[in-house]
């Protein structure tokens, strides 16, 4: 997910991993471990809290890759915000890596050539070239760079967007907890109380008698139709063992009986 911003290619080999990792990962779990696999909550809740942050990496990493090479501000393609752009270009001393801009962006609007094109990916001007020859430009000049062009400023907004939405969501889930805390009222008011409302739903002594409760009758896996198929018990199967013959390891299990005590 990183390196797919700026390595497409990594997209398509990537679900292939997914794809063949989770059919092995499911047929070595059910069918060769003897003990069906036990997950709790924490691996679910670990890729909810580490999802949200690799997107952000995501979009640092395109942003990087992206404006390596020099194209037009955003202000000369959207044409407004100059004055804002030439500011902060002028504060961080990043307006000398984008001389050639205005150039760039009279051959693309205009038609450029093939070669056009090449001396644009090859960074041919005279200020760049001079720059990158003598020394590398500062680190806040480069962020502001970057930030401004064209290809860069949709990361730079998005990412924007996710660190401001991730404050807002943790200021007033903390202040909420606050609030809570000293007025545990509040969660009793019928504004904030969450019933479900079900219909024609009978009581369990009812749905007992008439005979209304359908579906598996015990939690074993063994039992399960659609598990079945999962489970090696050899060529035998899995046979019961007659009560009388409890002390015989070498009779199979009864069914319900834990097989591994």
């Amino acid at each position: 997910m990183m390196y797919g911003s700026g390595m497409p290619l990594l997209y398509a080999f990537a679900s292939f991993f997914c794809l063949a990792i989770g059919f092995f990962d499911k047929r070595f779990l059910l069918r060769v471990c003897r003990r069906p696999p036990r997950y709790g909550t924490a691996l679910a809740m670990l890729a909810l809290a580490v999802a949200p942050w690799a997107a952000f990496v995501h979009l640092l990493f395109g942003m990087w890759m992206h404006t390596h090479f020099l194209t037009p501000l955003i202000t000369e393609t959207a044409g407004v915000g100059d004055e804002y752009a030439d500011a902060a270009l002028s504060a961080t001393g990043g307006g000398a890596a984008n001389a050639t801009d205005s150039a760039f962006s009279g051959l693309l609007s205009s038609g450029a050539t093939l070669q056009d094109l090449l001396d644009i990916a090859n960074n041919a001007s005279a200020a760049a070239q001079d720059a990158a020859a003598t020394e590398y430009p500062p680190i806040l000049s480069e962020i502001s760079r970057r930030t401004m062009q064209t290809n860069g400023f949709p990361f730079f907004l998005l990412a924007i967007l996710f660190i401001v939405v991730n404050v807002v969501v943790n200021v007033v889930s903390q202040f909420w907890k606050a609030i809570t805390t000293f007025l545990p009222c509040i969660n009793a008011l019928p504004c904030f109380r969450e019933e479900a409302d079900y219909e024609g739903v009978p009581t369990f002594e009812d749905a007992f008698m008439m005979d209304k409760l359908i579906g598996a009758h015990t939690y074993e896996m063994r039992e399960m139709p659609m598990y079945k198929k999962f489970f090696f018990e050899g060529k035998g199967g899995f046979k019961e063992r007659a009560a009388g013959d409890q002390a015989d390891p070498d009779t199979p299990f009864k069914k319900g009986e834990d097989p591994y005590n």
